[in-house]
């Protein structure tokens, strides 16, 4: 997990500033978001596996 202060870190070489709790949010949203990015990768690369199994049978 990327540590509280490396995200303060990265904010502010954007120019942002935000609060503890701001920053908590903002990196639990992301990772929220990476792990549903994640289940749709497995999703679509789990499809084509049964795609391909599919085709070689015809």
């Amino acid at each position: 997990m990327v540590s509280l202060e490396r995200c303060r870190e990265l904010a502010k070489k954007h120019g942002n500033n935000y609060t503890d709790e701001e920053l908590l949010k903002i990196r639990d949203f992301l990772y929220q978001m990476a792990a549903i990015e994640y289940k749709i990768y497995q999703r679509k690369k789990d499809e084509n596996k049964s795609d391909h199994l599919h085709e070689s049978i015809l």
